[in-house]
């Protein structure tokens, strides 16, 4: 049996968001969102108490700089 391993979750705000918006880019409206198992791995890198702030610093990134982009048009 073999195990696949992931690399590691970024771990700054700005990696992050980046990392977010690209697997979005990559994925089909009909499948789950991939931000959901991102945070599942995030939380179990870095722990509750880091992953939280990060993930929130992230999130406030990528609405800033990804999701204006879409108004934009």
């Amino acid at each position: 049996m073999s195990v696949n391993t992931l690399d590691p979750v970024p771990t700054t705000p700005s990696g992050l968001a980046h990392l977010m918006w690209e697997l979005e880019q990559n994925t089909e409206p009909s499948e789950p969102d991939p931000c959901n198992s991102l945070w599942d791995r995030l939380l179990a890198q870095e722990g509750h108490d880091v992953a939280a702030p990060l993930w929130s610093a992230a999130c406030s990134y990528y609405d800033h700089d990804f999701a204006s982009d879409d108004t934009e048009d």
